[in-house]
Parts: C-alpha cells; sequence; structure tokens
C-alpha cells in the first residue's frame, strides 16, 4: 500500500475536513497522528523543559497559529503568536518559538492524544545549544486522567513483524525488520544511503528515559553521527498496526540537530523480498554468454546488474566472430517483479531513448539442482519500442559463471 497523494495534501485534506477522518485513517496509518490540534494543552507531568502549555487557534486558511507559555521559575511567559507550518520532509507540524525551531508532532497514544514538542534551541549566534521535549495532553484530557497518567505496559514483542515505510516522499528508513533471537527481540534497521537501501545492523532496544518508549541507538551514515530511533505503536482494536518512528539526530557535539519521524506499516510482501534479496546475493559474480548473441557477460554486484554487449557481429565461414570490445548497456538494481500471470521474478527494466528492456532472471533450472548458488542462468529480454518506434523483441540467452568449468556438467 503506498499512498497517491502527497503529505501536504493529506494533511490539508484532514484541516478542511475539521477532525480525524476514519476513511483516510484506514488507508494512511499514519493520518491517525494528525488529528485536529485546536485548543490548549498542558504538560503531561510535572517537568517543564521548555514550555508549560500552547495554545493553537484556527486560522482562516485552516493552517494553525500557535501561542506558547514558557516556564520561568514559577512564573509563565507567554511568547507571541507564531505561525505553524506544515514540514513534508519532517513529517510534522513546524513553529518558530523565540527564536528556535519547535517540531510538534501529534501522537495518538492508546487513545490519549498527545503532542511532543521538539524545540531544537539555538543562542544569539545562531548556534545549537542543546535540545527540549515537552509533552502534552489537551487540558480537558488532563482534567479527566489527572496528573502523570501510566500509559499501559507495551512489550517489544508486539512490535515484532516485517515493516515498511508507508510513504513513497521523503524515504530516510525503507523498512524495519523486528524478530526474535533466541529470546531477545532485535531490530533489522535499514538506511537509504546514495540512493540504495543499506541494512545498519541489528539493534537491542532499550526503554526511554523519557517517555517510557523503546528506542534504538545507531550511527546514521548519511551524518556519521549517533542517532536515536523511538518507536510510538499505532493501535488499531488491540493490535499495533503501524509504527511512528521518531527519530533524533545527534552531532559530534552531542547536541541534537534534527528531529524527523517515519510511519510504517506491515508489508504483506516481506517473505518474498527476503526470498529476493537471498537469491541476488547468491548471484553475485561475472556470468560469460555460453553462445555467441547480442550479450557477452553480465556482472550482479551489490544487488546490481551490469549487462555488456558485443560491439558486433559478424559470420566468417557459416562461424559467428565477434569483435572483442564490449559495450555496457546500463547498469541497474535486481529487484522482484511481477509476471505476466502473477508470478514472482527477479530481474530489471532498463529504459533508453528508443526503448523498454525488461530483463528477467531465470535460475529455476535443473543445472542448479542441489547447488547452493547457481551456475547457469537464462536471460530473458523483451524490449518494446516507444512511441512510433517498432521494436518488439523477446529472446533468451544462457549464461555460466566465468570461474566455472562446463564440462563438470558431462555426463561420464
Amino acid at each position: 500500500m503506498k499512498p497517491i497523494i502527497k503529505f501536504k495534501t493529506l494533511i490539508t485534506c484532514l484541516y478542511f475536513l475539521g477532525l480525524f477522518n476514519l476513511t483516510v485513517s484506514a488507508q494512511y496509518i499514519g493520518s491517525q497522528h494528525f488529528f485536529n490540534i485546536q485548543g490548549e494543552w498542558v504538560k503531561v507531568d510535572s517537568v517543564t523543559n521548555r514550555y508549560n502549555k500552547v495554545i493553537f487557534e484556527e486560522t482562516i486558511y485552516k493552517t494553525y497559529r500557535v501561542k506558547a507559555y514558557a516556564k520561568i521559575g514559577k512564573k509563565e511567559l507567554p511568547l507571541k503568536w507564531a505561525e505553524v507550518k506544515v514540514s513534508e520532509e519532517d513529517f510534522s507540524f513546524v513553529a518558530t518559538l523565540a527564536g528556535s525551531k519547535c517540531l510538534i508532532m501529534p501522537v495518538f497514544d492508546q487513545g490519549v492524544e498527545k503532542l511532543y514538542l521538539h524545540t531544537l534551541i539555538v543562542d544569539p549566534n545562531g548556534n545549537y545549544t542543546g535540545k527540549a521535549l515537552d509533552v502534552m495532553v489537551r487540558k480537558s484530557s488532563l482534567e479527566q486522567l489527572g496528573p502523570n497518567p501510566p500509559n499501559p505496559e507495551i512489550s517489544f514483542e508486539q512490535f515484532a513483524g516485517h515493516w515498511k515505510n508507508e510513504w513513497d516522499n521523503y524515504v530516510r528508513i525503507p523498512k524495519l525488520q523486528i524478530y526474535n533471537n533466541e529470546g531477545k527481540y532485535l531490530v533489522k534497521f535499514y538506511r537509504i544511503v546514495n540512493d540504495r537501501v543499506k541494512l545498519l545492523g541489528e539493534l537491542e532496544p532499550t526503554k526511554s528515559k523519557t517517555d517510557d518508549n523503546y528506542q534504538v541507538v545507531y550511527t546514521d551514515p548519511i551524518i556519521n553521527q549517533k542517532t536515536i530511533g523511538t518507536f510510538f505503536p499505532i493501535f488499531v482494536g488491540d493490535k499495533i498496526k503501524g509504527i511512528d518512528l521518531q527519530v533524533d539526530e545527534v552531532y559530534s557535539d552531542g547536541v541534537p540537530k534534527n528531529t524527523y519521524r517515519q510511519f510504517f506499516v506491515a508489508d504483506p510482501n516481506a517473505e518474498r523480498n527476503e526470498l529476493t534479496e537471498k537469491l541476488i546475493k547468491n548471484l553475485e559474480g561475472e556470468w560469460v554468454a555460453i553462445l555467441p548473441g547480442p550479450t557477452a557477460k553480465l556482472i550482479v554486484q551489490q544487488g546490481d546488474i551490469e549487462i555488456f554487449l558485443n560491439s558486433s557481429l559478424k559470420t566468417v565461414d557459416d562461424h559467428v566472430v565477434i569483435n572483442s570490445d564490449l559495450v555496457s548497456l546500463d547498469k541497474k538494481p535486481l529487484t522482484a517483479l511481477d509476471g505476466d500471470m502473477g508470478e514472482w521474478l527477479v530481474g530489471t527494466a532498463i529504459k533508453s531513448f528508443s526503448s523498454n528492456r525488461t530483463c528477467i532472471i531465470e535460475t529455476d533450472l535443473d543445472l542448479n539442482t542441489n547447488r547452493e548458488k547457481p551456475v547457469v542462468l537464462v536471460l530473458n529480454t523483451k524490449s518494446e519500442g516507444k512511441e512510433n518506434k517498432q521494436i518488439n523483441i523477446q529472446m533468451s540467452e544462457v549464461f555460466v559463471r566465468k570461474d566455472f568449468d562446463l564440462k563438470t556438467l558431462q555426463k561420464k
């Protein structure tokens, strides 16, 4: 399930609806955490890091303005009204309060609407000096819940499963896997690095000291610094159906410089994707064509396939002669593809100015039976012309690993 509208468009729709829309929430699990925040919000506990309360008013444009009250000693200092914007990149509301960036993240926490105010504090010179986190609830809710309302205990086991990022835009963490490893739950944590999905490691969660939620700590390869991800469950009924992951980036001086969030839903294709990753890994290496043809060799490396074509072919005395020069057609990631009959395939798509080429790899061959890794593969290629270019070619070519001796396949 991938959103077909932009995050900002979704939030605008929620503004005009004036309330949380159940139809939208069923389609976009993350939208549960973007309810109408109009009204007065107060601290959920007695500890104030930056603000004691905030008041949101709706504008004529169906956006918000905010007035924050800073706590100084036993007094409250009201700040000026500030404009509230929507950050598509951070999946958050954003306001500038007392010269500092404040990320306002609504969270529907087990039936209670809360606001997490992440304030990135700067000094008069614009230097970051720290971060403050204030957790707030509606004033009307606090009167019902009482001070320091307890949260029902959640075990990390309830997060177990394969999770994929719900959105197509601004994806930083594409997927997570939470699983039991000899009685201990771990998180396989993935990150987008140079437009590729990279496994950062298998991380052990710990309890947050701030709000008793689970956290993982890792080194982000983009900023090469410590990063903290905090898990917020999204419930449908009594089961976790989504994850709101709020991420703090901490730079070398130990000061948080940014906070953003990512939403996750269960991945129905997780098993297929795992098998795809395993097959692609087993395909790594150099492959050469058994018979002369358009394609000379393939190189599979780090999940990419590079296809090399023969520059020219000619026939001499009824024999095909290949010139030694090779031309790289393209280098593309191998992925899982859906076949015409709904079957699962592994391959890639290559586009040029004149055609669309789909390359499918087939390894389910008798020659590969009882082998840990395939030694022979078939590359099935289908080329279709663009616009008025009449190209419709289908061909199959057989390749063997460069370091494999074909003579071992001969029957004795």
